[in-house]
């Protein structure tokens, strides 16, 4: 998939730490420290004319953020015509046409429609300079994916990249909510795995939330439990750095212009 191949994965110490599942080499370099992107979520739009998204300012992209794919979707960009994207990636079938109409803005007068769609990205890095690493490697990456001398008939383009948001996942009460969520079913469901295995037949009863742990002051702090990396413990994710890059697809872009004389002869 081009959008996950466009994502940082690391230096090759904590790449190899996550293919063999070993906590200890993903340690050897620090979190803040790893140029790493995780992407939990894409969802696409398709528009019959995607002139206006592509003409936006930067700011304005925000305005495009998706949280969910909203029904029926076009497809995402390896899949087939007539597929959609979940929040997984993954493609699934979904109906033909607008899904609703995108945000306007003002678009090259005489402009010829172009089709495509206008995906949201949603992610993460524990990167200290995550900003940057987002912006200066993986928008650039991500504009990459176009035709080109060795496939110039790839039928999509990315020709819009924008950071349309981003913020430490400490400061999102939303995304707070999604992890401590994600937590307690996990808890649930190793709990009814136990009851299962153990012969009894039936799930003991879990309690959902955590006991509170009090503080000296006698004010409840909040159990960092939840919010342990679960592939490398004792790391806490909530310094990490929530975002969403909102892309531009067309669809049926122009062919690569023909190299020059001197490009060949480079």
């Amino acid at each position: 998939h081009d959008i996950q191949a466009a994502a940082p994965l690391g230096q090759p110490a904590v790449v190899q730490g996550f293919k063999e599942g070993k906590p200890e080499l993903i340690k050897s370099i620090p979190r803040g420290d790893r140029e790493q992107i995780f992407i939990r979520a894409i969802i696409s739009t398709y528009s019959s004319n995607v002139n206006s998204v592509i003409d936006a300012p930067d700011p304005n992209f925000k305005t495009y953020i998706r949280d969910t794919a909203g029904g029926s979707s076009g497809p995402t960009m390896d899949a087939a015509p007539g597929a959609s994207a979940d929040q997984s990636g993954d493609a699934q079938q979904g109906g033909g046409g607008d899904i609703f109409a995108l945000p306007t803005a003002p678009s090259t007068p005489g402009a010829a429609a172009r089709r495509g769609y206008v995906i949201t990205i949603k992610g993460s890095s524990p990167n200290k300079n995550a900003y940057t690493l987002i912006q200066r490697t993986f928008c650039e990456n991500l504009l990459n994916i176009k035709p080109t001398d060795k496939n110039p008939k790839k039928e999509y383009q990315v020709v819009r990249a924008v950071l349309a948001k981003a913020n430490f996942v400490r400061e999102d009460g939303v995304r707070l909510g999604e992890i401590r969520n994600a937590f307690d079913q996990i808890r649930i469901e190793k709990a009814r795995r136990q009851a299962i295995d153990s012969g009894t037949g039936t799930e003991a009863p879990v309690q959902k939330s955590l006991p509170q742990i009090m503080g000296p002051n006698g004010q409840p702090i909040e159990d960092p439990a939840p919010y342990m990396d679960r592939l490398v413990p004792g790391e806490d994710v909530r310094n990490d750095l929530d975002f969403s890059v909102v892309i531009v697809v067309i669809l049926d872009p122009p062919a690569p212009a023909p190299a020059t004389p001197t490009a060949l002869a480079q």
